[in-house]
Formats: C-alpha cells, sequence, structure tokens
C-alpha cells in the first residue's frame, strides 16, 4: 500500500497526480518488470468547487480511479462519528459548526474549545466512535440512493476505511 498526498488543492488536482502516479507506474512497470497498483484510489471533498468536483469524478472514471468523495466536505464523514444526519449543510462551514456543537455534546471539545481541522489527532479521537460513522455512512448511503439530485450531504469514506480494515495491518 502506498499513500500520497496531493497536497490540497483542487479535487481535478487530487485525481490529475493520481493519474500521474498511476502512469509513472505502469511506465517502470514495463521498464523493470515491478508490478502495477492493484488499485488507486482518491478522497476528495466538493467544497463547492462544483465544476472541478464533476470534471475529477469523470476524469477518475475514465481512468479506472476509485473517487471516494464527500460533499459538501470531508468532515461530514468527522460528523457522522458523532450524529446521523441527512440534511443539506450550505457550505463547509455550516459543516464544522455543527460538528463542533455534536463535540461539545459529546464532551470530546470542552464548552471554550474550537474544532481545529488541522489537528492531526483527531483519527485517535474519534476512532472509538468509529463503527457508528460507518453505520451513519452506509444509512446516509441508502438515503441518497433515492436523492440523486442533491447528494448533499453524502461521504463514501466508509468504503475505504473497510478495505483499510480488511487489510491485517490497518491500526
Amino acid at each position: 500500500m502506498k499513500v500520497t498526498r496531493a497536497s490540497g488543492g483542487s479535487p481535478l488536482d487530487v485525481v490529475e497526480k493520481a493519474e500521474n502516479l498511476l502512469q509513472e507506474q505502469v511506465r517502470l512497470s514495463k521498464k523493470q518488470g515491478e508490478p502495477k497498483y492493484d488499485e488507486v484510489i482518491c478522497v476528495f471533498d466538493q467544497d463547492n468547487q462544483i465544476k472541478k468536483y464533476n470534471e475529477a469524478l469523470t476524469k477518475a472514471e475514465k481512468n479506472n480511479i476509485l473517487a471516494i468523495t464527500s460533499i459538501p466536505c470531508f468532515e461530514i464523514w468527522f460528523l457522522l462519528h458523532c450524529c446521523n444526519t441527512s440534511s443539506p449543510f450550505s457550505d463547509c462551514k455550516q459543516v464544522c459548526q455543527k460538528l463542533e456543537s455534536e463535540l461539545k455534546k459529546l464532551e470530546i471539545l470542552k464548552s471554550k474549545e474550537y474544532y481545529d481541522k488541522n489537528n492531526s489527532d483527531w483519527y485517535k479521537i474519534l476512532k472509538p466512535k468509529l463503527q457508528d460513522a460507518i453505520e451513519n455512512a452506509e444509512k446516509l448511503d441508502k438515503y441518497q440512493e433515492y436523492n440523486h439530485e442533491n447528494l448533499n450531504p453524502s461521504t463514501k469514506i466508509h468504503i475505504l476505511v473497510k478495505k483499510l480494515q480488511s487489510q491485517k495491518d490497518f491500526q
């Protein structure tokens, strides 16, 4: 397994980085006989970049890259650790406000603390609620099956998590 960051940017930047890595691996495979990737997965959110988001989805599908997406933003996945919701959000700021409120209800954040997107400990903090998040994301998926016009909110992070859980070295 190889994990590579796309250093932010738009959803299209993320898919193009994966596409470049995939092409480089194919070149190396032909040259050195090393195996290709079994699967290429990109994680990105819409984050109100609808045109680039749609272009990224198209490019990912064309290149057989699995797109793990969240609408409107990645924080919807964190929110699903705290509660089940299918209510749409106008933007990521609104998701973060709801997330912060739910984290305070669960006493994960104290009353004077705020959600910090850059805190690298979120996985460790939220891990005890991981199964809740998976179940809530699956419920949201089922709800969205009948709501194709507006996939806000949605996330596919649970699909990636379940793939990783099937790996014996996933912690």
